[in-house]
């Protein structure tokens, strides 16, 4: 098992690369200390979120890449995400344990070649953080500058082109570097709680706040992170997610609310937690519907209805209350937080199998709303085919109306790019 934050880091990129989900991957028990956890975490997220540009720099700094060992690759990433965004790490400290790591695993000669590409960059250090640097000469004129930007931004070229083309280009390089830049802390704190003071900490919601990864240091310095989570006073949940809730109004409605993806059940512990009555939770993972409830129970909340069922075949004809739906997605606004997704977006097609899915779960919640009710349509993505887009072809012409809708604005780097709309059986 491995005893060091690097080690375990290059054997849970192994893990994802074979198809693993990198939160299930992190979740897997290991014997390391708080603060290794902690860099382990940064460090695996770190280099999937910057993955691209990492490759695209070897790339040029080694001849026949394609020979390394694999491990060696991902000990080579690991040392180069440390050299250039983890500023709180030593330079000689990222190159040493670099080079450590390479020759315990594959020996001196390839301990060499490590030590020679890494410093090597750092000398050329400064160029490397400019788009300009990975510009390709070799390519036509016509794409050298949005090659060279999804380099950079470590993006598919194609997802970088389709934002832009949907959103502009001011919009779409934003969108890109919100999804390059390490995400924000969310944090939810029970009544009663201390809460997080000072620079680098902003309120989100009623009891929810974003910390950078500096405050959420500071913050964890002086109180007992562990604790706080395990007696239920502490709970993280994404800063978008907060913000999408609120401006739904959903955060000061009577309920009570059917959560129809509940998941693992964060909306749904949101809203119970501000005393919002939430009366049945569905899902179509006994898995994810069990680590709800003892979600709840560790927050002390009370527990909804459980029912294993599709939401495409809901368990109930009529719900006297407001339904929430948080549709499965493309996920292209929670890239900073979820980056393994991007390894399943390689192609543009990818985005076609989620429009009809949405679909057929927004017509079914919409057929159980009762007279002047309302259904809360949720993603975490800024693809406006699955957005509203989707929300005005499904209601045209019916008895229900768009009554708000609302996306993280693209420039909002703090938060992930959540949408939101709010429609009402007339």
């Amino acid at each position: 098992m491995p005893s060091d934050a690097r080690s375990a880091c290059i054997d849970i990129l192994a893990r994802v690369y074979a198809g693993c989900p990198v939160q299930e991957a992190l979740d897997y028990p290991l014997d390391l200390h708080a603060k290794d956890q902690a860099l382990l975490h940064e460090l695996t997220l770190g280099v999937l979120r910057t993955e691209i540009r990492l490759n695209t720099i070897l790339e040029r700094y080694l001849s026949a890449s394609e020979k390394l060992p694999i491990a060696m690759w991902h000990i080579l990433q690991i040392g180069l995400y440390s050299l250039l965004f983890l500023e709180r790490i030593p330079d000689h400290a990222a190159v040493s344990s670099a080079v450590n790591a390479t020759e315990n695993r594959f020996g001196t000669k390839l301990a060499r070649v490590t030590n020679a590409v890494l410093r090597a960059i750092l000398r050329d250090r400064p160029m490397l953080l400019e788009p300009a640097w990975y510009v390709k000469k070799d390519e036509p004129l016509t794409v050298r500058t949005i090659h060279a930007l999804a380099r950079f931004y470590s993006l598919p070229t194609w997802l970088l082109r389709y934002w832009v083309d949907a959103y502009g280009i001011g919009a779409g390089l934003a969108l890109a570097r919100r999804s390059f830049e390490r995400p924000q802390i969310g944090l939810l704190f029970a009544k009663g709680a201390a809460l997080p003071v000072g620079s680098g900490v902003r309120r989100i919601s009623p009891t929810g706040f974003v910390l950078t990864a500096e405050a959420f240091r500071r913050f964890s310095e002086s109180n007992d992170i562990q604790k706080l989570h395990a007696e239920g006073t502490l709970s993280y949940l994404a800063g978008g997610t907060q913000a999408v809730l609120a401006k739904l109004g959903l955060t000061e409605s009577d309920g009570p609310f059917w959560d129809m993806c509940a998941g693992f059940g964060g909306k749904s512990g949101y809203l119970a937690n501000l005393g919002i009555p939430v009366a049945l939770c569905t899902d179509t993972s006994w898995k994810r519907l069990s680590q709800l409830a003892r979600d709840f129970a560790r927050r002390k909340l009370p527990l909804p209805v459980r029912v294993l069922a599709d939401a495409k075949k809901p368990p109930l004809t009529r719900f006297a209350g407001g339904i929430l739906l948080d549709a499965p997605c493309s996920s292209l606004g929670v890239l900073a937080r979820r980056p393994d997704v991007k390894l399943n977006r390689q192609k543009k097609r990818s985005l076609r199998l989620f429009p009809p899915q949405q679909k057929a779960l927004l017509q079914s919640g919409l057929s159980l709303l009762e007279k002047n009710r309302r259904l809360a349509y949720i993603t975490c993505t800024v693809n406006p085919q699955e957005n509203g887009a989707l929300i005005r072809e499904t209601i045209a012409h019916s008895s229900f109306e768009l009554e708000y809708e609302w996306q993280t604005p693209h420039t909002e780097y703090a938060l992930e790019g959540m949408y939101g709309a709010l429609i009402r059986r007339m």
